[in-house]
């Protein structure tokens, strides 16, 4: 199979593991590049979402994300960030934690979605970054 987005709810914990109940799926909780390397066995690239801070604009988590930055390195697979990004200084720090290797993704802090963070704003500063080729 190519192409397929592995969708990964997660937090950093001392711990790695994955909970499961009969009723739901809590979030992927990992502290090793190892568990995502295992689930990368299926899957092409990953979307991850910080648990604690996705939707409440409130700053990224900077740990889970300098992680995912070590593995995408390590790995040439692409992961982007999602969760709590309000401000382009958070852009930039996704950018300088990941070490350049993580996407990022931001929602209800543009203003298109009632937030306060402008989407030209957003735009013209990934433009200056991936300028085309």
């Amino acid at each position: 199979v190519h192409g397929l987005c592995g969708d990964v709810s997660a937090r950093c914990c001392d711990v790695s593991r994955v909970h499961r109940t009969e009723k739901r799926t809590a979030p992927l909780t990992f502290n090793r590049v190892e568990s995502l390397t295992r689930l990368s066995a299926y899957c092409d690239e990953f979307l991850v979402h910080g648990v604690d801070v996705e939707g409440k604009r409130a700053g990224i988590e900077t740990s889970l994300v300098k992680l995912l930055g070590e593995f995408a390195a390590a790995t040439g697979v692409v992961v982007t960030y999602a969760g709590g990004v309000r401000s382009l200084e958070d852009l930039e720090l996704v950018n300088e934690v990941g070490r350049g290797h993580v996407d990022c993704t931001v929602g209800s802090a543009l203003d298109i979605f009632g937030g306060d963070l402008s989407y030209d704003e957003v735009l013209r500063w990934h433009r200056l970054r991936n300028p085309p080729m």
